[in-house]
C-alpha cells in the first residue's frame, strides 16, 4: 500500500526501512522482508532504496548483500553514531559497506550531538568507491559544505538536503 501510494503520487524513490518507521525494533528476517515486499511491490516503477543500517561494518554489509539480492535498486547506510569514529575509521567503515555490491549507494549523516562527514572524507570516499553517488546532510547552514562537496567531486556525488 505504502509502494502504491508513493507510486501514485509521483515519486521517485522510497527509502526503507528507515528512521520514521522504526526500523531498529525490526529483526534482521523482518528488515529484509520489508525490502523484499516492497521490491515486488513496486515492479521497476519506483525506485526502492534499502536501508543497510548496523554499527558493525560487516553486518552492514551482510545487509546491504541481501538487499541487493531481494532487488533494491540502491542502498542506504546511515553513518553510525553510538561513539565517536576517527576519521580513518569512518573511511574503513563506509568503504566496506560500499564494496559489498555493485549498486549506487546513499550516505546519510546525522549528527547533532557532535561532528559530521567533511568534504576531505566525501572525496577520499568517492575515490575509494565510485558507487557513492548521494549524501544525504542533516545540519545547519551547510551551502559552503555542499559547494565544497559539489567542486571537490565534480557533481558526481548529489547532496541531499
Amino acid at each position: 500500500m505504502f509502494v502504491e501510494h508513493a507510486v501514485g503520487a509521483g515519486l521517485r524513490a522510497v527509502c526503507l526501512p528507515a528512521y520514521g518507521s522504526e526500523f531498529y525494533k525490526l529483526s534482521d528476517d523482518e528488515r529484509g522482508r520489508v525490502v523484499r515486499i516492497a521490491v515486488e511491490q513496486a515492479r521497476k516503477r519506483i525506485l526502492v532504496i534499502a536501508q543497510s543500517n548496523h554499527g558493525s561494518a560487516r553486518v552492514a554489509a551482510e545487509l546491504a548483500r541481501r538487499n541487493a539480492a531481494a532487488g533494491a535498486d540502491m542502498i542506504s547506510i546511515a553513518v553510525p553514531r553510538q561513539f565517536a569514529i576517527p576519521e580513518p575509521d569512518l573511511l574503513n567503515y563506509l568503504s566496506t559497506v560500499l564494496d559489498a555490491v555493485d549498486l549506487p549507494f546513499l550516505v546519510q549523516d546525522f549528527n547533532p550531538g557532535g561532528p559530521t562527514v567533511q568534504p576531505k572524507i566525501v572525496i577520499e570516499l568517492r575515490n575509494r568507491c565510485p558507487n557513492l553517488k548521494y549524501l544525504k546532510l542533516e545540519e545547519p547552514a551547510m551551502a559552503a559544505k555542499i559547494r565544497a562537496i559539489h567542486q571537490a567531486t565534480d557533481g558526481r556525488v548529489e547532496v541531499l538536503v
